[in-house]
């Protein structure tokens, strides 16, 4: 303990000024977009808003924090996937969110970058799921 204080004693300047550059740099950032740059047609959809929008609150919770609850993921999948406007309402449902390396970010001066449910996909599933929703989101044309 005592080396930590005097590590801290002997290199306060350097720590404050990493710190106030780190909280710059989210400043300057921004705290990321919570809309879909591009929003696609929903036509054809027979999920109601408030529905969509839970399915999309499900997907975030179920990828948000450490470990990636990949029962419910595939529920969600198996719930939109017979319907392209359904997936679509979804994909513009859960807009675009922070994303960590190892999910949404507890503090907003985390680093993060912002993605869309394909990017959440992406970074958060692999083998046949990830697959499974990749050719979903190609059926449905998304490609953001």
């Amino acid at each position: 303990m005592q080396a930590i204080l005097i590590f801290i004693q002997k290199y306060w300047k350097q720590i404050a000024l990493g710190f106030g550059a780190l909280l710059l740099w989210r400043w300057v950032r921004g705290n990321g977009e919570t809309t879909v740059k591009h929003e696609y047609s929903t036509l054809g959809a027979t999920l109601s808003d408030s529905r969509a929008r839970a399915l999309a609150d499900s997907l975030f919770a179920a990828m948000a924090d450490m470990g990636t609850d990949v029962d419910e993921v595939m529920k969600v999948y198996n719930t939109i996937c017979g319907n392209i406007g359904d997936v679509r309402k979804v994909y513009n449902s859960f807009g675009v969110k922070a994303y960590a390396s190892f999910g949404s970010p507890a503090w907003s001066w985390i680093p993060s970058n912002p993605l869309s449910l394909k990017g959440w996909i992406k970074a958060e599933l692999s083998g046949n799921d990830h697959n499974k929703w990749m050719a979903l989101f190609t059926a449905a044309g998304i490609d953001v």
